[in-house]
């Protein structure tokens, strides 16, 4: 069964308030998850596609540009799980994204309209250069989404089976313990 999340899920992963995946999905993930999977509350998000959204957050929060994130999140979104995983294990974590190229035909080959590369290692950058690019590197992003969502789904199957793993946490749904 493919793993489907929920506008909610989404948000709790990706850092987004609902208005902002609204709008995002709406304009940027046309035929995905704005379409055919559902409407309003009742979207239903894959794992690539939180991905996307996730990193689109991440990337939005380090100061990238609008028509930025405007061309990560839609090339992310298209992408099979697959190939991204391929992307990440060969050490190729930094997309170039189609608007870069203009009418240039990329040396992939593919349809996803965008190409990634290995994370240029230049003794000279400075280090507040080399954080940042640590701090958006894809496959570090990836890693980050995987696990958000892993424990989302071990916290929803813990609390369908009557656990109280949160009482002995000390987490009270929703509220402090005092």
């Amino acid at each position: 069964m493919k793993l489907q999340l929920t506008s909610g899920d989404v948000c709790k992963v990706a850092g987004l308030v609902p208005n902002t995946l609204d709008r995002w999905a709406y304009a940027w993930m046309k035929g995905h998850a704005a379409g055919g999977e559902g409407h309003g509350r009742h979207r239903k998000y894959t794992l690539v596609e939180t991905f996307a959204l996730y990193a689109g957050a991440r990337w939005r929060d380090e100061g990238a540009g609008w028509e930025r994130i405007a061309g990560l999140v839609p090339f992310l979104a298209r992408l099979p799980q697959e190939r991204l995983e391929a992307e990440f294990e060969a050490g190729r974590t930094v997309p170039v994204l189609p608007h870069l190229f203009g009418a240039l035909e990329l040396p992939t080959g593919d349809t996803f309209g965008g190409m990634f590369v290995v994370p240029p290692d230049y003794p000279e950058l400075p280090p507040a250069v080399r954080d940042l690019m640590q701090r958006v590197d894809l496959g570090r992003l990836w890693e980050a989404t995987t696990r958000k969502v892993a424990e989302m789904v071990l916290d929803a199957q813990l609390s369908r089976q009557g656990s109280d793993y949160r009482k002995k946490a000390g987490r009270i749904r929703g509220l402090a313990k005092r």
